[in-house]
């Protein structure tokens, strides 16, 4: 949300850059459930609005909204300042209040939930909500930290941490619960599998009395990791109904090489490299040989940078937006 501008320049997150472009790739595979340019996008664009600027020039977006909790009258005023586009809707309060105000009825939308927290009891409240009102064709896509608040004088316990956190104990996965334990490796997985499970709950109750083809269903296409300041996940999902199975598959999403639909992330780790180890990865033919006989550079950089070169920036090192 918007505080964490004070802290994070947003222009120079590599990984939140190249996640970015890759989100954009995916949006104009939409098309089969309506052009992209008749999408709404709902986002928290900070006072940089990468996203918005991005998703503008790349996907045509211009029904544009960006919700920011921020109440001191002077920091609206910064927010209002940098807007860099005329349609772009600024809303100013907390995502629990203000996502119910927007008109979801026959509205297809992209919804960006890019918190700058971990998960907490308010993001369940707003993954439950568009649950319930999203329209079908619709991408809900959502962002924490995934590290677990640890309060003074609170539970030592991983675990016993993270149900205090999310004010919880039944929303922890059973397997979790069942152990008493939770090891830090695990924290990702459990907070897809939450969230998850609270859109299916959310959904589970809109389709209630409703015939089998008008049921809404969903799929999960993004699991990302990243890493720039502090270890971050992005799950996203499209909401649509049954009938529109035939549409979600002509799609391809799955052809998208960081498409995940299950508990396997896609890491997106930009590697250390100069511009000029960068140029020469790209002149590689697809035998992987290069100009260079001996290319210096660790193999494991190099894997990284091919893996993600089609989303890196080819110019404007310094702005990585």
């Amino acid at each position: 949300m918007s505080g964490s501008f004070t802290r994070v320049n947003y222009r120079l997150r590599p990984a939140k850059g190249v996640e970015r472009r890759m989100m954009a790739d995916a949006f104009l595979r939409l098309g089969p459930f309506g052009s992209i340019e008749s999408y709404r996008y709902v986002g928290m664009g900070s006072v940089y609005f990468a996203d918005f600027t991005l998703f503008h020039t790349v996907c045509g977006l211009t029904n544009l909204i960006s919700i920011e909790d921020a109440e001191d009258e002077q920091t609206q005023k910064r927010f209002k300042f940098n807007v860099p586009l005329g349609s772009i809707d600024l809303r100013f309060g907390h995502s629990n209040v203000e996502l119910p105000k927007l008109y979801w009825d026959n509205v297809r939308t992209i919804c960006w939930l890019d918190y700058d927290g971990s998960l907490a009891r308010p993001v369940l409240t707003d993954i439950r909500f568009l649950a319930a009102r999203m329209s079908p064709g619709s991408l809900l896509a959502v962002t924490v930290d995934t590290r677990v608040d640890k309060v003074a004088g609170g539970p030592r316990k991983l675990l016993d941490q993270l149900i205090a956190q999310i004010e919880s104990e039944e929303k922890i996965p059973t397997a979790i619960t069942a152990a008493k334990n939770l090891k830090m490796s695990q924290v990702k997985s459990v907070f897809r599998k939450i969230m998850t499970q609270e859109l299916t709950d959310g959904i589970n109750e809109r389709n209630a009395g409703m015939p089998r083809e008008q049921q809404i269903t969903f799929e999960q296409i993004f699991n990302f990791e990243y890493s720039d300041k502090a270890p971050m996940l992005t799950i996203g999902w499209i909401v649509f109904d049954e009938g529109q199975r035939g549409r979600f598959d002509e799609c391809g999403f799955k052809k998208l090489a960081f498409a995940r639909s299950g508990d396997e992330p896609f890491v997106v780790a930009p590697p250390f490299l100069t511009p000029h180890e960068m140029r020469e990865l790209n002149r590689c033919d697809e035998a992987e040989t290069y100009r260079s006989s001996d290319l210096p550079l660790p193999n494991d950089e190099r894997k990284n940078y091919e893996a993600i070169r089609r989303y890196w920036p080819t110019g404007g090192y310094a702005e990585m937006t």
